[in-house]
């Protein structure tokens, strides 16, 4: 029984990667196949992961920047893929109808480290959306070649 699995570049993958299975059993050879997918040579790269995120601050929005009260909160991590561009994103805030959303960006430093403040933003005249206690922060990545990461969410304490 002999199996070979090449991967151009050494990538691993579906997309390149091609198996050569030198056999004269059938039963043989779609147990080298699962073998070799179970090791890696069949199965796709894992998927970028959220960033983790501590909610490091909530401060009290002043009564002149948000009529209808909120908060300011400051989010940040140490993990995402360094240079990606982290994103949060107050889902608990439902899209304007052109489909705003109270969200901010911020690029990862080399090391992962990055921080998002979220600020109340006016979307159009007595039109202000701030993030509230008990609101949910939803967090992710996306990489300078586009890949983005599955999201997680944050809850703003209420207290």
């Amino acid at each position: 029984m002999m199996l070979k699995c090449y991967s151009p570049g050494g990538r691993s993958g579906i997309d390149g990667a091609m198996v050569e299975v030198v056999m004269l059993s059938r039963r043989a050879a779609l147990l080298s196949l699962t073998i070799a997918a179970l090791g890696g040579c069949l199965g796709r790269s894992l998927p970028l992961p959220p960033p983790s995120a501590t909610i490091q601050s909530v401060t009290n929005c002043p009564v002149i920047d948000c009529p209808m009260g909120g908060v300011i909160v400051t989010i940040g991590g140490s993990d995402a893929k360094a240079g990606a561009t982290v994103v949060a994103i107050d889902v608990s805030i439902p899209p304007t109808d052109t489909g705003m959303q109270l969200g901010y960006t911020a690029f990862a430093n080399g090391d992962g480290d990055w921080q998002i403040t979220l600020v109340p933003r006016q979307f159009s005249p007595g039109n202000v959306a701030a993030v509230q206690r008990g609101h949910t922060i939803r967090v992710f990545q996306v990489t300078a070649d586009g890949e983005a990461s599955q999201s997680r969410d944050y809850d703003v304490p209420r207290m």
